[in-house]
């Protein structure tokens, strides 16, 4: 496994920051909008991002790119229908993050490309590539705390959340070693290489 360098690091500093602290934030807004009070009620309705901050999931996705905010407490009980009420509660945030990083990564190309101008297109693109990472990890890691996680228990039976949730410990250190190893990367790097590919003219 290839660790970045200490300029990659610097350049990447923003998107593993932002990234997951913004699908959070969207996952809080979108969940308060269907009825839940939690966030409210814990605080964590806020715009401060500090709040949303943790410093593990950073660091990894600093990284690794695969990283994680604060996990929020949310709760269904007060949605009207609480199955599609938790499906677009952790399917918006990684719309909203795919979003951001198309965007982000499709305005990129028409930064000069300048000498002068090259540190600001490295952080611009660092932050397309986070975004769209933390929308990819979102979608097809099913551990907890990624969305994933979540949507995967609606469509098992009830033995099976069970058991997923009995085991969690054990699939996190299962993720961790694969995210070290580099098992991850292989994975998502291909997915997010393609769809940069789509948008890049």
């Amino acid at each position: 496994m290839q660790f970045p360098t200490l300029n990659m690091l610097l350049f990447s500093l923003l998107g593993a920051f932002a990234a997951p602290i913004i699908h959070e934030m969207v996952r809080v807004r979108v969940s308060a909008a269907l009825g839940d009070t939690q966030p409210y009620n814990k605080g964590f309705l806020t715009w401060n991002p500090i709040k949303f901050f943790e410093p593990i999931g950073f660091v990894l996705m600093l990284l690794f790119n695969v990283g994680w905010a604060r996990p929020t407490p949310l709760s269904n009980y007060h949605y009207r229908n609480r199955r599609s009420g938790m499906i677009l509660t952790y399917t918006m945030p990684i719309v909203v993050s795919l979003f951001i990083g198309v965007i982000t990564l499709f305005l990129w190309q028409y930064i000069p490309a300048q000498e002068n101008m090259s540190v600001i297109r490295l952080i611009v693109r660092h932050f397309a590539y986070a975004n769209i990472s933390v929308a990819i990890i979102n979608t097809i890691i099913p551990v907890f705390p990624f969305g994933a996680n979540a949507l995967l228990k609606l469509f098992v039976s009830p033995e099976a959340v069970v058991k997923i949730n009995h085991n969690e410990k054990m699939l996190q250190i299962i993720f961790i070693f694969a995210l070290v190893f580099g098992l991850i990367s292989r994975v998502i790097n291909p997915i997010l290489a393609f769809i940069a590919t789509l948008i890049i003219l």
